[in-house]
């Protein structure tokens, strides 16, 4: 199969499959260094633990969520639903930490509102759900406290968040308990999606 692939991708493909297919998710119940073979451990250190690799996955992230964001996202009021960011900070919250999964909401966040895929209220309906989606992930290292962590921080938190916000900036007649109920439709979906995705990864490894 390697013949196949240019070497710059057969890289890719051995720190996918390190990645995803060797255990190195704290949701495993192995220690990690046991889950790796040896030589991948060099892989492991130059690649995975490489703070600027996490940032350029960020931003990879960051840019797809721009990109498709004219297509997926939903008028709400004065809002604009987008489940797959949601699913994002999901993913950055487990794959590479809080500050890449806040910054990258930050990052798309912003460009959003330059081309107009989006309104101000991306900040509290992105940035809350993506701080405390990794927060949780970091202090228990189970799947399930990242997706809590983001309905709580986008749902719950952003949705109050953001009613003052749309009342002073936005000129928005609508109640707290609006954006409560609009951004927990596009977080639960995005959640949902992370959730099956990650789950399906993980039964795959196992299946090594």
């Amino acid at each position: 199969m390697n013949k196949l692939f240019f070497p710059e991708q057969r890289d890719m493909m051995n720190l996918i499959k390190i990645t995803f297919c060797e255990g190195i998710f704290p949701w495993q119940e192995r220690n990690r260094r046991e889950t790796i073979p040896k030589g991948a451990d060099i892989f492991m250190k130059k690649y995975i633990s490489s703070t600027l690799s996490k940032w350029i996955f960020a931003a990879l992230l960051s840019a797809i969520t721009i990109v498709m964001s004219p297509l997926f996202s939903l008028p709400v009021g004065v809002s604009r639903v987008y489940p797959l960011q949601h699913m994002v900070n999901i993913f950055l919250a487990v794959l590479c930490g809080t500050r890449y999964g806040v910054s990258a909401a930050f990052v798309t966040s912003s460009i959003r509102n330059m081309i107009g895929a989006g309104t101000i209220l991306a900040y509290p309906g992105s940035m809350i759900g993506a701080w405390l989606s990794g927060y949780l992930y970091h202090k228990t290292g189970k799947l399930w406290a990242a997706v809590i962590g983001e309905l709580i921080g986008t749902s719950l938190i952003g949705g109050l968040v953001a009613y003052p916000v749309a009342l002073f900036l936005l000129g928005s007649d609508k109640g707290a308990f609006f954006f409560v109920i609009a951004f927990s439709l596009s977080c639960a979906t995005g959640c949902v999606i992370a959730y099956a995705i990650l789950q399906g990864l993980k039964w795959f490894s196992y299946q090594k």
